[in-house]
């Protein structure tokens, strides 16, 4: 049975189609969520913008994956799923172009983008129009092409439940106190000097907030320094089993508490005598009760 080119070419675009619209879907998933995090932080509600690009951007996307699933099964609905995305992507630019014209270059470079897509979907979308006057599609009611729209929207609705949900009202608060204690730059009058694994190394003492160091104002010798005492214990302790000697000899090990108490020295320097801490408790050597060297774990 001879291939047909033209049949070829069609499914290729369609396939090609229907993965760009879900990249897009996941995009503006992501953009979504990035948007209201900082909208949270910077004590604003989403801008109106934002609000009606992300609805065209969303519909949008269904559409085009709808549009290219159809077309890589051969569907009659092809020519009316590309028209209409043809409307929706017209509508939006001209939309856009007198109510939100580009703040900047990155923006005007991205409507020229969209525009530059536009001009691609109306020429699939008049390719599509003849295959179907052409004969080339499927009915709409034909049950193969049927039931791969009926997968599609279920994969889309399932997809979009994922990308777009809300999470938890405890879990959101738990992931904005992080942000905001990541983001507080309020100097600590206490500072903690104790290494964890994903962690900067220094804590306000009082409140326990994780602090980065960079944002200290700390002399640059000492900054350099506690990044290379933090490097060590990342590299020794990434093994994470907590029965695992974190140094495989009491020499390196006391050599490691030395270099915390030499740290600690220099952070008494700028916070002040007894403003600085090396947490030595929470260190233990297996045969030190009062935990003067890091050893292991505890």
């Amino acid at each position: 049975m001879a291939v047909d080119p033209v049949d070829v070419l069609a499914r290729a675009l369609g396939v090609f189609y229907a993965v760009g619209g879900v990249v897009t879907l996941r995009a503006v998933a992501m953009d979504l969520t990035l948007d209201g995090m900082l909208a949270v932080l910077e004590h604003r509600r989403r801008t109106t913008r934002n609000r009606v690009r992300t609805l065209f951007l969303t519909v949008g996307s269904l559409v085009t994956v709808l549009a290219g699933v159809a077309l890589a099964a051969g569907s009659g609905l092809s020519p009316w799923l590309f028209l209409a995305g043809a409307a929706g992507q017209g509508g939006w630019l001209a939309f856009a172009r007198a109510a939100f014209p580009p703040a900047d270059a990155d923006e005007a470079k991205g409507r020229r983008r969209s525009t530059n897509a536009f001009v691609g979907w109306l020429a699939a979308t008049v390719f599509v129009v003849w295959l179907w006057r052409g004969g080339r599609l499927a009915p709409i009611d034909a049950p193969l092409p049927a039931a791969a729209l009926a997968v599609a929207a279920l994969a889309l609705a399932v997809a979009g439940r994922v990308l777009f949900r809300r999470p938890k009202a405890d879990t959101a608060r738990i992931d904005l106190d992080d942000l905001v204690a990541a983001t507080d730059d309020t100097p600590p009058e206490r500072v903690r000097l104790a290494p964890e694994l994903g962690c900067w190394p220094l804590w306000d003492h009082d409140s326990d907030r994780n602090l980065d160091p960079i944002r200290l104002g700390l002399p640059e010798p000492l900054l350099r320094r506690i990044e290379r005492f933090d490097r060590a214990f990342q590299d020794a302790a990434g093994h994470l089993d907590p029965s695992v000697p974190l140094f495989p000899s009491e020499r390196e090990a006391r050599a490691f508490d030395a270099e915390a108490r030499a740290i600690v020295a220099e952070l008494a320097g700028v916070f002040g005598a007894g403003n600085a801490v090396w947490p030595k408790l929470k260190w233990a050597l297996p045969a030190e009760a009062d935990g003067e060297s890091p050893l292991r774990v505890l």
